[in-house]
């Protein structure tokens, strides 16, 4: 399940695990104050050969190409 993160006006910055078809949160579950979704940074590792056209593909032996 992901977590989301929230700012409240009154409470501050805080984490919320919610499905994520569910509706983004409207209010504070402490203090019931409008809150809104913050977008933070999304880290994604690529590991595999050939993502870009700069990458070293390996070499096919089947084909005997070098």
């Amino acid at each position: 399940m992901p977590s989301y993160t929230y700012q409240c006006p009154q409470c501050g910055y805080f984490v919320y695990r919610q499905g994520i078809k569910e509706a983004p949160l409207a209010q504070c579950p402490t203090c019931g104050q409008p809150v809104h979704r913050v977008i933070g940074q999304v880290n994604v590792l690529l590991k595999s050969d050939g993502f870009y056209a700069t990458d070293h593909k390996a070499n096919n032996s089947s084909t005997g190409e070098e």
